[in-house]
């Protein structure tokens, strides 16, 4: 069995982004910075869906502190990654 996880705490660098996908389900966009030293920030777009997107537009703005847990994805024809976000908690 193949198990994947990665787990961020950073701050949102963006106000959250929430849309409506044409199937019906919600969907929202964010991206968070993780300090990688002193003087470097990685930035990880992060995508939450269903009721977890509703909320995420509601309690989180630029500049928060967010734990997020899921998992990456990443497109193989550009090699472009992103999160998809199983939980995620403002602290």
């Amino acid at each position: 069995m193949d198990y994947q996880k990665i787990i961020l705490l950073g701050n949102t660098t963006v106000d959250v982004e929430v849309k409506q996908a044409e199937s019906g389900t919600e969907y929202a966009r964010f991206s968070v910075g993780v300090s990688k030293g002193k003087d470097e920030t990685i930035f990880f777009p992060v995508t939450v869906f269903g009721k977890n997107a509703e909320t995420a537009g509601k309690i989180l703005a630029k500049g928060d502190r967010v734990l997020v847990e899921g998992r990456l994805d990443v497109n193989q024809e550009s090699g472009k990654f992103s999160v998809i976000a199983n939980t995620f908690r403002k602290t």
